[in-house]
C-alpha cells in the first residue's frame, strides 16, 4: 500500500520529542509494572527505556513487540534504537511490520521478499 503522502526523510516522526503521544505506544509486555520500563519509555534519549518482561528462553522472546501508532499513514525510512546504558540492556534483533488497521500486519521485506531483520547484538545505539 502506498502512503497517502510522502514527506521523504525530513526528520523524525515525533517519538523522541513527544509528538507521538504516550497512549499511542503499546508493548506486548513490560519487565516490571512501573513507569520506568513502560512502553512509552521507548523514546530516544529518554531517562528510561521500554523493557519486555523477563523470559525463560530466546525462543519465547520472539513474540515481544513494541507498537507505535501514528495518527496518519506515515512513510518510515529508517529506525533508530537505543539501549538503556545504565543497565547494559538493548534489543539484539528485530524486524518491522506495519498495518493500517491494527489487525492485519505485514512484514517490511527487502527487494528479494525476505524479512528485513536488523541486528544490533553488539551495539547499544544503532540507526538503520
Amino acid at each position: 500500500m502506498k502512503p497517502l503522502f510522502s514527506v521523504g526523510c525530513m526528520g523524525d516522526l515525533g517519538l523522541k520529542d513527544g509528538r507521538v503521544l504516550d497512549s499511542h505506544i503499546k508493548a506486548s509486555s513490560v519487565f516490571v509494572s512501573t513507569r520506568r520500563f513502560s512502553a512509552y519509555s521507548a523514546r530516544l534519549d529518554h531517562k528510561s527505556a521500554w523493557c519486555a518482561s523477563k523470559i525463560k528462553s530466546e525462543i519465547e522472546n520472539i513474540d515481544q513487540f513494541l507498537e507505535i501508532q501514528f495518527p496518519f499513514v506515515t512513510q518510515c525510512t529508517g529506525v533508530a534504537t537505543q539501549g538503556l546504558e545504565k543497565f547494559n540492556f538493548w534489543v539484539k534483533y528485530y524486524w518491522v511490520t506495519h498495518s493500517t488497521d491494527g489487525t492485519v500486519w505485514k512484514e517490511y521485506n527487502n527487494d528479494k521478499g525476505k524479512r528485513m531483520v536488523n541486528f544490533s547484538k553488539l551495539q547499544q545505539f544503532i540507526i538503520i
